[in-house]
């Protein structure tokens, strides 16, 4: 599950997590960026030396992985997920580049043009670093303890939030109305971390050389507090796993609460600017109530440090203070496997303007680059899959009849959403602004800003549910519970995902799993507690439940062994294992088809999807962050799973792709 704070939504994958059994321990060979050339298409040349039913995923995908050198830039590479993004991100490199030597631009074009123009004036950018900070240790030197505290609150409300951020979230009661949202994000992503002596010792260090570089030494005395403080924090944060049940459960709190129970931070001032009929949730209580306790014995100077340090520490440094960003980049490579070499400038450019302005640059390279996509093959393929799901339900043994009932209404009244955005409204655009080529900094604050300020304006207006979430050209699509609503973008619709050289029953194993998978997550454990409409209203009773996690737990301890947190991953786990088993349930409906090439070809084609590499430390970076499953695992996990795969490949009991049967499961 991934949570984007607009709205809660469950995706194929989580863009960053990807992992193979064949990297474990071993460091990728590379190659400079400038050498690296996306294929048109990759064969996947089948490993024969390797029995499909020993290992599927190193079958399938280990020729391919062989030969393969790793872009210098990447700590980890998807065939099927990077290769796309990369050529989707030349068509908006080259979309970009035909604005620069334009003058007679539309409001659009001039703020993509004008935005990508100032990240790549570094001189502009190295002096506008430098003014900002010192601006800033100035502007919070002169300030009281309390003057300090309501800062960190003024802060929350541009859109560029230091401590407490604020979004939109939508009403678990009436999916139609939209609440405000309060989180805290811990700085290092997970618990796990601050329990690292030799991080955080590391971590440390570079709390001190960041004061020192940026003349605060007098500061250097509170790293300590800085480094409690998030530990403190630590110590009461959710793990990856308890943030599965945190949505759905309530986080509703009254206004009154959190002026009572948090006076140390503030929300006096935030929610001076909601207004007063809207609904206000906490993520955590446990997590605000220790900040409110940390700030009720904290100093100037503490509050001082810890100001810069969330302020600057991690941005807005690259060319004011080089030293500290190289060694911050030695830090995150240590611990979390990220690389050390950067893309060029003009391609880190257009990954910036793409993920500021994304809606805005893609609605204009969908329109040059994207004439005639066969929209209504994937159609076809969604409404089988939607067709052998309700089938399958309404086959179901074990769930009560009310329960039975409401998972066929639900999948009956999905709605589907492929491609891009049927209405000009539904993409969900930036709103136009002047931007200035001399001011990269000023330009992205001011674009989140103005974000920040529609959102508020139009926190009264209902929900609009056809908005899509993710641009067209994200190479992802997503389940929305609160809509009842499946996006899926143009952006994934390449091969192997979807292949138009193949035929539809070959593509079930690939987009077909994709749809399959994510009409599972909306009946799956947590998909069950909504209903049709997008509300906030379980349908499984205790006795649903009982049986569902009786099942379940068969697949939460097959990929414990195998060192996986199963319950984190289990709404993913048990996602695959049904977009397996009905995307070739509809791929072949007959079930004495004696096609077993065709059948074959179904499990190689799914298992193309998640052929790929990534260095050793990301590996572990992502078990403990990623509510997905290892590439690897996502492949012969699901395979064992599978008495189809069985059938299909001759394999024996025994043989390391199968399980005896009472270890396999049945759900719908």
């Amino acid at each position: 599950m991934t949570i984007k704070m607009r709205s809660l939504y469950t995706s194929i994958i989580t863009i960053a997590c990807f992992s193979s059994s064949i990297s474990f321990s071993s460091e990728i060979p590379t190659i400079p960026d400038a050498k690296f050339v996306v294929p048109e298409k990759r064969e996947f040349q089948l490993n024969k030396s390797i029995s499909p039913c020993n290992n599927f995923f190193e079958y399938v995908c280990s020729n391919e992985i062989k030969d393969f050198k790793l872009p210098e830039s990447k700590n980890r590479y998807i065939f099927s997920i990077n290769d796309a993004s990369e050529r989707i991100k030349k068509q908006r490199f080259e979309y970009i580049n035909s604005l620069l030597n334009e003058s007679n631009l539309s409001a659009q074009n001039k703020m993509i043009k004008n935005y990508y123009s100032s990240c790549m004036n570094e001189k502009s950018r190295k002096t506008e670093e430098l003014l900002l900070i010192e601006e800033y240790k100035k502007e919070i030197v002169n300030l009281s303890k309390q003057e300090l505290l309501e800062k960190f609150a003024q802060e929350s409300l541009t859109g560029n939030s230091n401590l407490i951020s604020i979004n939109e979230f939508n009403n678990r009661n009436n999916p139609k109305i939209k609440d405000i949202l309060f989180y805290y994000h811990l700085r290092l992503g997970s618990k796990d971390y601050y329990s690292d002596e030799n991080l955080m010792k590391d971590y440390h260090d570079l709390m001190i050389q960041f004061f020192d570089l940026i003349s605060m030494s007098s500061l250097k005395n509170e790293t300590s507090f800085l480094i409690d403080f998030e530990k403190s924090i630590a110590k009461v944060y959710p793990s990856k796993a308890e943030f599965r049940n945190i949505f759905t459960s309530n986080i509703s709190i009254k206004r009154e609460k959190l002026l009572s129970n948090y006076p140390n931070l503030y929300f006096k001032t935030m929610l001076n600017k909601i207004p007063n009929n809207i609904n206000v949730n906490l993520v955590t209580k446990d997590v605000i109530k220790q900040i409110n306790v940390l700030f009720q014995k904290v100093s100037i100077k503490e509050l001082q440090a810890l100001a810069i340090w969330n302020r600057f520490s991690m941005q807005d440094i690259k060319y004011s203070y080089p030293e500290f960003y190289i060694k911050n980049k030695d830090f995150q490579n240590k611990y979390f496997g990220s690389s050390k070499i950067e893309e060029s400038l003009e391609l880190q450019c257009t990954v910036d303007t793409s993920q500021i302005l994304e809606r805005n640059l893609d609605i204009e390279v969908l329109n040059k680059y994207y004439k005639n996509f066969p929209e209504n093959r994937v159609k076809s393929i969604v409404h089988q899959i939607q067709k052998t799901t309700l089938e399958n339900v309404e086959k179901n043994t074990w769930l009560s009849k009310e329960a039975k009932s409401k998972a066929e209404l639900k999948i009956k009244k999905i709605r589907f959403q492929l491609v891009k955005p049927d209405n000009l409204e539904d993409w969900d655009l930036i709103e136009t602004t002047e931007l200035n080529p001399d001011s990269f900094i000023k330009n992205k604050r001011k674009i989140a800003d103005n974000d920040f300020n529609k959102m508020l304006k139009e926190i009264k207006l209902p929900v609009n549910d056809l908005k899509w979430q993710m641009s067209p050209l994200t190479v992802n699509a997503y389940y929305n519970p609160t809509a009842n609503q499946f996006v899926m973008p143009l952006g994934i619709l390449q091969a192997p995902f979807f292949d138009e050289t193949k035929s539809d029953i070959i593509n079930f194993g690939s987009v077909g799993m994709v749809v399959a998978h994510e009409i599972g997550h909306s009946i799956d454990d947590q998909g069950s507690k909504y209903d049709e409409l997008g509300k906030l209203n379980p349908w499984m009773n205790k006795e649903d439940l009982k049986l569902f996690n009786k099942k379940t737990f068969k697949i939460i301890n097959l990929f414990a062994k195998d060192g996986i947190d199963g319950k984190l991953t289990l709404g993913e786990n048990i996602a695959d294992f049904v977009g397996v088993k009905n995307a070739f349930q509809s791929a072949f409906p007959n079930k004495t088809s004696e096609n077993k090439e065709e059948q074959k070809e179904f499990f190689i084609q799914f298992a193309k999807v998640w052929c790929g590499v990534l260095q050793p430390k990301v590996r572990e970076y992502f078990i403990k962050n990623d509510p997905h499953s290892p590439i690897d695992l996502r492949v012969n996990n699901q395979m064992k799973l599978s008495e189809k795969f069985e059938e299909t490949f001759s394999c024996k009991k025994g043989d390391p792709m199968t399980l005896p049967n009472e270890e396999r499961i049945s759900l719908w």
